[in-house]
């Protein structure tokens, strides 16, 4: 069968997984195709959902024996986000009661997070919704410094790669308990995080080993923007080819890295690179162990100039707007004895109009390599060399399932 869009094909795929697999296995092998689509009936126990209901599945539970003959029990079953998100658009042609999983209106939202999934959570601000380290809730009962959660916050979620950490865990939780509706996002449906939330959506962890980490932020900004219901059909797309470009343009044109690394960095963005910004303050202390904050533009602009005598160096993280007020503010840290690099994200990612989010996460991805390159430059080693303790048990509780 042919659409007007682009050529699709339909099959039967019997009942069960097995059947499915021996569908899959022909389609995968003979053809071309690169999206599957799985239409079926089922039963349900949510009250609302009635029969004839349309549901579309982000995942499902994996409580069969077919697919541990493929990938570990931990492996989720995930849709791709994109694909979901393509499909609750749609859905609305057929007329149908529809429960698109994980895109149901949030509400006033408030999404909790710590490290990698934190910056990934601060793309929910783009969207008018809140981004807060988890801790906020988890160990002070607290949303955005008060001392109770704040009556506009309708939906509290839960940004965690591992769905282990338990700041997150704690901080759902505590959602829970206050009333609050509670999601989970993570890559592990069946983890500590997924349990506590009354709403879980998993995303696909890419199985790939990574010196300086930047996957697990990748799917998970995906995750986010699927949850703020927002047009990322094409993003994965637009984001491996921004990196392209990005790679071509650092090779072409190398920043201006100071010959040895200084006392500190300080990462400068406007809101519209906020969650970029974030994600490359946490790569450079991973990959050179120098200290580094990621700052507010104009609130570096009224203290930074204060810093030194010790060498310090601002990297400004350029958007679309808001060039001039950079430029300005460098000139006067240059002026002060700091080395400031410039990066314009206008000149490193070149061709057709991006979504300003695929940009955004796009930029916060090549932070790893750039990272890694200043790591080599500097003559530092990754994580201190295994140095220091790696397990963490300074973010976890001594509890059960946290």
């Amino acid at each position: 069968m042919a659409t007007a869009a682009r050529p699709s094909a339909w099959s039967p795929a019997g009942s069960g997984s097995p059947e499915a697999e021996l569908v899959l296995h022909e389609l995968l092998e003979n053809t071309g195709v690169t999206t599957y689509l799985r239409v079926g009936g089922s039963g349900g126990m949510h009250p609302g959902i009635r029969p004839g209901d349309l549901v579309i599945a982000s995942g499902v539970v994996r409580d069969e024996g077919m697919t541990a003959a493929y990938v570990p029990p931990s492996w989720p079953a995930a849709a791709d986000p994109l694909v979901v998100l393509a499909l609750a658009r749609s859905a609305p042609e057929l007329n149908s009661p529809r429960h698109p999983s994980g895109t149901a209106d949030l509400g006033n939202a408030v999404f909790v997070g710590s490290g990698d999934s934190l910056a990934a959570a601060l793309l929910a601000e783009r969207f008018g919704h809140r981004a807060r380290s988890a801790g906020d809730i988890a160990w002070t009962g607290e949303i955005a410094w008060t001392g109770e959660i704040p009556s506009r916050c309708d939906t509290v979620v839960g940004v965690s790669q591992s769905g282990g950490t338990a700041a997150t865990v704690l901080a759902l939780r505590a959602a829970r308990a206050a009333g609050r509706h509670t999601i989970a996002l993570t890559t592990d449906g069946t983890s500590p995080l997924a349990r506590e939330a009354h709403r879980t959506v998993t995303v696909p962890l890419p199985p790939v080993r990574e010196t300086i980490p930047a996957g697990g932020y990748i799917t998970l900004a995906a995750g986010v923007l699927h949850l703020c219901a927002r047009d990322t059909e094409g993003s994965g797309h637009q984001v491996g080819t921004l990196l392209t470009s990005f790679a071509r343009a650092y090779e072409r044109e190398p920043l201006p890295w100071p010959d040895a690394a200084p006392s500190a960095l300080s990462v400068l963005t406007l809101p519209d690179l906020r969650s970029a910004g974030d994600f490359w303050m946490l790569k450079l202390i991973e990959a050179t162990g120098v200290a580094t904050r990621a700052v507010a533009l104009e609130e570096s602009g009224h203290v930074d100039y204060f810093i030194g005598p010790e060498p310090h160096c601002a990297i400004h993280l350029v958007g679309a707007t808001g060039r001039e007020r950079h430029d300005r503010l460098a000139s006067a840290l240059r002026d002060n004895g700091h080395h400031v690099i410039t990066l314009d994200t206008r000149r490193f990612f070149t061709g057709a109009a991006p979504a300003a989010h695929s940009v955004e996460v796009a930029l916060g991805a090549a932070g790893v390599a750039v990272s890694h390159d200043l790591a080599q430059h500097w003559g530092r080693v990754p994580f201190r060399g295994g140095a220091v303790p790696m397990d963490a048990r300074h973010i976890k509780v001594d509890e059960p399932g946290a």
